[in-house]
């Protein structure tokens, strides 16, 4: 979904890294207004977000983990 969006892992990142911390949260991703193009609200986001393994084993990603999550092809 959200390679569909933006096309760069690092630019990505920094989408949804706003504040510059090394780190994105799912609540960084349901809250940022770039996702409002999808069909899911909100809630249906960070609920789908939480129960990702990614953000189950830790609550932040950095670079390395978001890209292989958000844009791995398998």
């Amino acid at each position: 979904m959200i390679r569909k969006l933006l096309k760069y892992p690092d630019h990505a990142f920094a989408t949804f890294d706003f504040n510059g911390n090394g780190y994105v949260t799912a609540e960084n991703i349901a809250n940022h207004s770039i996702l409002y193009r999808t069909p899911f609200s909100k809630k249906e986001l960070l609920d789908y977000l939480k129960l990702e393994s990614s953000f189950k084993s830790k609550p932040r990603m950095n670079l390395e983990v978001f890209t292989k999550w958000a844009f791995n092809d398998g």
